[in-house]
């Protein structure tokens, strides 16, 4: 599922935005629409009243540990050959 909208602030290491999110997308990555692969954050929460979402904001040094863990649990595979 994706949703877009626009960032409205980035403050003191979290990203603010109007798009819509449902319960259980923690986690989630936020992305720059026009580059898919530019996470710029983490999706944490929402708060319903002021209809805003919240995002930790990414750094090199955290898009590198997520990198590593990914590789520790799953580590790439082997595409066997056809059967003959």
């Amino acid at each position: 599922m994706t949703h877009s909208g626009l960032i409205n602030d980035v403050k003191d290491g979290v990203v603010f935005y109007d798009v819509d999110t449902k319960e259980g997308q923690s986690g989630s990555p936020v992305y720059m629409k026009d580059n898919p692969k530019m996470v710029i954050g983490i999706h944490k929460a929402g708060a319903m009243a002021v209809k805003m979402n919240f995002a930790t904001l990414t750094s090199k040094e955290m898009m590198d540990q997520l990198r590593k863990w990914s590789m520790e649990m799953n580590p790439p595979f082997k595409v066997a050959s056809k059967p003959k």
